[in-house]
């Protein structure tokens, strides 16, 4: 090609290419994807758009479930869809829970638990899972103090007083427990190891056989959440000597804390919480615990939980964790300590 050639080529315009529509099958299949990726998105508002199932892991009519069938009645009214409890008891609450963990993680199954939780972590080897990465806490529906109660003949009034007198007397005072591994034996478990106290233990089968022996005069005291003791106090069956919240209970104002009579650092709370699976959907999780967190500031409700001594602290999901990795920590050192194992 003649060199005098090449500017007219390259002074050549480029043809501008053509913009072709798109094929009227590509944009459906495009609406197609958008939409059912929205649709996670519309079945999370509408949320809860059916029957709601919150398991409790422990029998009937425990501390636990009277307080989340109060939840899930007011649920239920507020969200327009049935919150329905359902009793799955076995293994310390291990069974149920597993069920919830095992199960569908789209917010319609949920599990409440006790302390007992907590406990679990340690207390059982071969926990079928694992509390704070299987589970997301939902909220605190509430928390009540143990107490320590005594024999009315009990020549003490207070613990200071029944310390004393189990150094005088080494394995002279015995106390009830209503289980193995269960809240109230690790507390007498930290009780005993913080004042070097030997005492005997002596193991029942729930709280109302704890109470016979306690007034039979088998032992002679054990720890018991404060809702559970509130009759045998006013009937003066029991002697009250201590709580072990921070501050006196309203239902109790006369009995003082553990941390008044000495022992520093000694709150421990039995507390019922609803938690979720992991993998719920966040909007879901977040939509759960602001409708709780809302129903709990009722002024009937809060009179409800105080008059059985309970509260309900308002604790953000952060903080819920944080709350539950303490008491695992709280409890765990207790477990380790002592070599408590699970029969």
């Amino acid at each position: 090609m003649h060199r005098d050639a090449l500017p007219a080529l390259l002074s050549i315009r480029r043809v501008p290419r053509l913009e072709m529509p798109m094929p009227l099958f590509l944009r459906l299949i495009l609406a197609v994807q958008f939409l059912l990726g929205a649709l996670p998105a519309f079945a999370q508002d509408a949320y809860p758009s059916r029957t709601v199932q919150v398991v409790v892991p422990y029998p009937a009519g425990g501390t636990v479930d009277p307080l989340v069938r109060i939840i899930c009645d007011r649920l239920s009214r507020n969200l327009g869809q049935s919150f329905v409890v359902l009793n799955q008891p076995g293994a310390g609450g291990n069974t149920g829970t597993a069920s919830v963990v095992r199960g569908a993680h789209d917010g319609y199954t949920l599990v409440a638990s006790a302390a007992a939780i907590a406990i679990n972590a340690t207390y059982y080897r071969n926990l079928p899972f694992n509390v704070e990465t299987d589970l997301v806490p939902l909220a605190l529906i509430a928390r009540f103090p143990m107490m320590f109660v005594a024999q009315p003949s009990l020549s003490v009034n207070s613990v200071s007083e029944l310390v004393a007198r189990a150094k005088q007397k080494p394995g002279d005072i015995a106390y009830g427990t209503t289980g193995n591994g269960v809240l109230d034996h690790l507390i007498a478990e930290k009780f005993k190891a913080m004042t070097g106290t030997d005492m005997l233990r002596v193991p029942h089968n729930g709280v109302a056989a704890t109470f016979t022996g306690l007034m039979r005069g088998d032992i002679n005291f054990f720890v018991v959440g404060s809702s559970a003791a509130q009759p045998f106090v006013e009937a003066k069956t029991v002697k009250p000597l201590a709580v072990t919240s921070a501050t006196r209970s309203p239902q109790f104002p006369d009995v003082p804390t553990m941390e008044e009579q000495g022992f520093e650092n000694f709150q421990m709370y039995g507390w019922a919480m609803l938690f979720a699976p992991t993998g719920t959907p966040q909007p879901i999780v977040e939509k759960l615990h602001d409708e709780i967190a809302t129903t709990l500031t009722d002024p009937a409700l809060r009179k409800l939980l105080a008059d059985q001594g309970a509260e309900s602290p308002a604790l953000s999901l952060a903080q819920l964790r944080d709350y539950v990795h303490n008491e695992i920590e709280l409890y765990g050192a207790i477990v380790r300590a002592g070599d408590i194992k699970a029969d």
